[in-house]
């Protein structure tokens, strides 16, 4: 699993090669290529400020601000 951070801002940016507005593009693209280097598949790299997040994630104790990224993400 890799935390991205400001290295991944949403999963479109990754997924689209279409890096969160930044002063060096091709260092965001190389970034890219570290973080799925690191990963082990799409599915666990997790950006840094997707509200998805909360969505693709199970709360922690119905806690709707923190999320369990140490378990499976929700089907649909």
């Amino acid at each position: 699993m890799v935390l991205a951070s400001d290295a991944v801002h949403y999963w479109a940016n990754i997924e689209e090669r279409n890096p969160f507005p930044a002063a060096d593009v091709m260092g965001a693209l190389e970034g890219f290529a570290i973080v799925e280097g690191l990963a082990d598949g799409p599915s666990h790299i997790i950006p840094g400020h997707d509200p998805a997040v909360l969505a693709r994630f199970p709360p922690l104790r119905g806690n709707i601000d923190i999320v369990r990224v140490d378990l499976a993400p929700r089907v649909g």
